[in-house]
């Protein structure tokens, strides 16, 4: 059963619909994903472009900081992530390794 709100969005947040994302080899249902309505994608956007105006104003070394401790945690991942994408959409795991790198 998918959830009705995902972790750490408003509370008022209802998904327009979900759907399931399923593993192609065997048919397992992975996992769901909610699709939002015009407003709610709206909201994000106006969210984000907040918090890039946030990032903007960093000075140069602090952004390449934030950005090394981003590719820092998704190479600490790469595994997970490659095996995810695989069960995902059935590609190789050797392309998805790469991939993520």
């Amino acid at each position: 059963m998918p959830p009705e709100r995902p972790a750490g969005w408003p509370l008022n947040f209802r998904p327009v619909s979900v759907f399931a994302s399923i593993n192609p080899a065997n048919g397992e249902v992975l996992g769901y994903v909610n699709v939002s309505g015009p407003d709610e994608v709206n909201a994000r956007g106006a969210r984000c472009a907040t918090r890039a105006a946030a990032v903007a104003a960093l000075h140069g070394a602090e952004r390449a900081r934030v950005l090394r401790r981003a590719a820092q945690l998704l190479r600490a991942r790469n595994q997970q992530l490659a095996e995810l994408e695989t069960r995902d959409t059935g590609k190789p795991i050797q392309e998805r390794r790469w991939w993520w790198m």
